[in-house]
């Protein structure tokens, strides 16, 4: 490893691992078979890597195009490795949503279509993220702990009412059915703002890095070069802004373009000693905005190079 702040693993270093891959996973494959459903559920972390699996599936004739691509299992690795990354950094998993202006109602021109959301199609994923929220439910029930989030308009209820639908809305498109324009709207209107908390609690307005998403923790000191005893390097997990993600659908008859967020995961290296903090990581993803979140003029630092096996999802 070199002294730079932060460097991709050695190409000669991800071709020998690629090579040994497939045995090393079908072994671990038979270890985590053999474990029984309750070992899954002995932990958040175990229960949550559980769901995260769910997202290693083939898509087949039924699904949208898009999740027959080749790319989009590279797509859901990221989602894989951005989710594990805050797991580690122990952080509450959510997004900010953006969400357009209902308007005053002064407009005298007719409306513009109502526009037509999707809720991915991934029924295991949404079955198994029910199960999670019931076991953090029943978490908190037994041990008396965040009692307002478990009330009928608590945080934790909302979720799970939201996680429900999406999977009845999900199912429902498997089955080619039509949604109403009540379904339509709820994932228009899709909102998980009342997850981020503020430290004042309910009532409370979260401060804006609490919007800020991009984060990083180190996961283990590690020697690329067997030879290299003297110069152990950091290996760190990242996520930096989400990317936006375009797909193409045609549920309903109707071709459209559909707009979400997807994970920027980031994995590299750095020197031993200094640690990368998630202020300095949060300092150098959003340093190229001003106070405006306009995009300032000038040089600034390029983020780690990302892995090869992200290459064709972004231009």
């Amino acid at each position: 490893p070199s002294d730079r702040v932060d460097e991709s693993a050695p190409k000669e270093y991800l071709k020998a691992v690629v090579e040994a891959l497939p045995e090393a996973i079908e072994a671990l494959r038979e270890d985590l078979d053999t474990e029984p459903e309750s070992a899954w559920f002995s932990s958040i972390g175990a229960a949550w890597m559980h769901l995260l699996g769910t997202l290693a599936s083939d898509y087949g004739k039924g699904y949208p195009l898009y999740m027959q691509s080749p790319l989009f299992a590279a797509k859901q690795l990221e989602a894989q490795l951005g989710s594990y990354t805050e797991l580690r950094h122990d952080t509450i998993l959510y997004e900010k949503p953006n969400y357009a202006e209902l308007g005053d109602g002064w407009n005298e021109e007719p409306p513009n279509p109502l526009p037509m959301g999707l809720i991915e199609p991934n029924l295991p994923f949404w079955g198994e993220l029910l199960r999670v929220v019931d076991y953090i439910a029943d978490g908190f029930e037994e041990n008396y702990l965040f009692e307002r989030d478990l009330e009928e308009y608590g945080a934790l209820t909302m979720f799970r009412d939201t996680v429900e639908r999406c999977g009845q809305l999900a199912a429902k498109q498997l089955q080619g059915k039509k949604l109403t324009e009540e379904e339509y709207e709820f994932i228009r209107l899709f909102d998980l703002d009342y997850m981020a908390a503020a430290a004042d609690g309910y009532g409370g307005i979260p401060p804006v890095d609490v919007y800020r998403s991009a984060l990083v923790v180190d996961i283990q000191t590690v020697n690329l070069d067997p030879m290299a005893i003297s110069a152990p390097a950091i290996l760190y997990q990242a996520v930096s802004e989400p990317s936006v993600m375009l797909a193409l659908v045609g549920n309903e008859n109707t071709p459209r373009v559909l707009i979400g967020m997807a994970f920027d995961h980031r994995e590299f290296t750095g020197p031993h000693g200094r640690r990368l903090t998630d202020s300095m990581w949060k300092k150098r993803v959003y340093d190229r905005y001003d106070e405006y979140f306009d995009i300032k003029e000038g040089e600034h630092a390029p983020l780690p190079e990302k892995n090869f096996w992200y290459d064709g999802l972004r231009p």
